[in-house]
């Protein structure tokens, strides 16, 4: 059991650093990328990618559930068909939905764009809702390639990819359509090219270091039916939890300027740093139980008990974090018009 432990630690260290450093570089690029474009076009900017990950987390369907919970146990007996089976599944379901979402929104943007309180920017609005649509089946599949990752029990992958390469490349990207002089359409483009090419990195990384006998495996048909009516209820709770932190701009975009919406993101994006840790340790811990299924259910409330000890300890320092020092942390980040309401930071 400790064994178990300390795998958990060592993923969870892992996939913490990664995000930590990903955090500092994200905001490296949230710095820049506000220079680039005015308060409104970022907010606009946010606002697309909300539509867009709203679109993806629904293309999904939360069938992530289902790879970090079913490719261990294939894993374990070595049933490599069976893994093969259900990833192709999974891929093929998915990405077609993301690609189905993808022609619905982009031929019904301007209605889409109507929506929403662009503050004179529709036309804007509505060019880079078609070009960033195209991101939401390459999203699809790049989240669920991720998951294959951690469903190996190999968090270095993933965070290597979506916490390192990702935010580095939009930093560079970004620093030049700064030099440039760029603008909003311009850098969606820019944005859809990355996209396209993490999905590509993250296919031949997999490819290479965890699925070398893909090729030479037959695939091995299992009861989908029996596994789907297992994970019908995760499913919905993922894609809500996903919707959710998604939904809130949009809200706001509907009746507030953009602007507004991009303090929000800020804000946002501030909270996020602050429970990079929390999240690290909690995602480790659903493979390896399921992985080792034959545990004792003693052993495994062990682990359970001491990962909701950990989550609470790190979700309480952070809460102080924000309520004594959210002021100073927007301000050191950002310039004043970022600070229309610091209490808000704090709820």
């Amino acid at each position: 059991m400790e064994n178990q432990a300390r795998t958990i630690v060592k993923q969870a260290n892992i996939d913490f650093w990664g995000r930590v450093f990903g955090k500092v570089l994200g905001y490296v690029f949230i710095l820049i990328l506000t220079n680039l474009l005015a308060p409104a076009e970022y907010g606009i900017f946010r606002l697309l990618l909300s539509i867009v990950g709203i679109a993806t987390s629904l293309a999904m369907l939360g069938l992530t559930g289902v790879l970090d919970r079913y490719i261990p146990i294939f894993l374990v007996n070595l049933e490599y068909g069976k893994i093969k089976f259900l990833v192709k599944k999974i891929l093929s379901f998915s990405v077609s939905a993301g690609a189905v979402l993808f022609l619905f929104i982009f031929f019904l943007a301007p209605q889409i764009t109507d929506l929403f309180n662009t503050n004179g920017l529709a036309k804007e609005f509505t060019q880079g809702l078609r070009l960033v649509a195209i991101t939401i089946p390459v999203l699809t599949a790049t989240q669920l390639l991720y998951y294959i990752f951690i469903s190996h029990k190999k968090l270095f992958y993933p965070v290597l990819i979506e916490n390192i390469l990702q935010p580095v490349i939009k930093i560079l990207a970004v620093g030049i359509a700064l030099f440039l002089g760029l603008g909003l359409t311009a850098w969606i483009g820019i944005h859809v090219a990355i996209i396209l090419l993490i999905m590509a990195a993250a296919l031949y990384i997999l490819h290479r270091n965890l699925l070398k006998w893909w090729r030479s495996t037959e695939e091995q048909p299992i009861d989908t039916k029996e596994i789907f009516h297992y994970t019908w209820p995760l499913s919905i709770s993922a894609v809500l939890t996903l919707s959710m932190a998604q939904i809130m701009p949009l809200v706001l975009g509907f009746y507030r300027p953009p602007a507004e919406v991009a303090v929000f993101t800020i804000y946002f994006a501030t909270i996020s740093i602050l429970v990079v840790m929390e999240n690290a340790v909690a995602k480790i811990f659903k493979p390896i139980a399921s992985e080792n299924g034959q545990l004792l259910l003693i052993e495994t409330n062990f682990l359970f008990k001491r990962i909701v000890r950990w989550s609470l300890l790190f979700a309480g320092a952070a809460t102080v974090i924000v309520t004594f020092y959210g002021r100073q942390i927007i301000l050191l980040l950002f310039s004043k018009s970022y600070l229309l309401t610091p209490e808000a930071l704090i709820i």
